[in-house]
């Protein structure tokens, strides 16, 4: 049987990842204090890291056997894209 995504990834990746974000957010909300009343761009970014992971969760959750045979067309797809 199969085990679950989760069990299989890196937590020390993750919690290092989650980590910065928020260390980020703080210097965000650091620089962005200065009495301008800016502070929507700290959200703003948080929102962007929650999508961020959020998509980094379903990609993990994807068996890449399932999609080898698609490497090929994917591949190509990249190159033509650049």
């Amino acid at each position: 049987m199969a085990r679950p995504f989760y069990e299989k990834l890196d937590w020390t990746v993750i919690v290092a990842a989650i980590l910065l974000a928020v260390m980020s957010l703080i210097t965000i909300y650091s620089a962005s204090s200065s009495g301008t009343g800016k502070q929507d761009v700290v959200w703003k970014q948080a929102g962007w890291f929650a999508i961020g992971f959020f998509l980094i969760a379903a990609v993990a959750s994807i068996d890449y056997h399932s999609i080898s045979a698609l490497a090929y067309p994917i591949y190509g797809a990249g190159v033509v894209a650049l």
